[in-house]
């Protein structure tokens, strides 16, 4: 089966065009030259390793372990940039003020103001996929860029529009 190219490839470069704007625009110009370390990576996501290799980082991957529960009322932009910000506060850089910059980010699909979550099964994918099929939803992407003294977040949505899938 063809991977739906808007779920999977619309929200990186979003992604990563959020934290280089974050990085020029949050992160003072002083804190990023003064840093003598690689950006570091508070993800696991293959793909946002995969965009910062791209544009000519080799970033250290230091994925934390957070919970990830949805809040009750909580919307997906909010779920996605308070994600991010956990994510890159698990890295420490105290006591190494040249640490960094710390880069996080969140993705996750709202479809009728609801948050669908990463499939747990084929089964669960498989439903995910049919609510999907043949219909327009939002790809919500947060970011949080971190460095020893300062720290920037924010977000993207992104309008995807679904192909009808047929039932074979």
């Amino acid at each position: 089966m063809r991977r739906p190219r808007g779920i999977i490839d619309s929200t990186g470069p979003f992604l990563f065009v959020q934290l280089c704007k974050g990085l020029r625009g949050q992160v003072p110009a002083a804190n990023l030259t003064a840093m003598s370390g690689p950006i570091i990576l508070a993800s696991a996501s293959p793909r946002r390793l995969e965009l910062l290799q791209m544009a000519g980082f080799e970033p250290l991957v230091a994925p934390g372990s957070i919970d990830e529960s949805t809040l009750p009322g909580e919307s997906g932009v909010d779920l996605v940039v308070r994600l991010a910000q956990a994510k890159a506060a698990t890295v420490d850089l105290s006591g190494d003020p040249t640490r960094g910059p710390v880069i996080a980010g969140d993705t996750v699909v709202v479809l009728d103001e609801r948050i669908l979550l990463k499939p747990i099964d084929a089964v669960d994918a498989r439903e995910m996929l049919e609510q999907l099929s043949g219909r327009v939803h939002e790809v919500v992407s947060g970011w949080c860029v971190r460095c020893a003294t300062v720290q920037g977040s924010g977000h993207q949505i992104t309008q995807v529009r679904f192909s009808s899938l047929s039932r074979a």
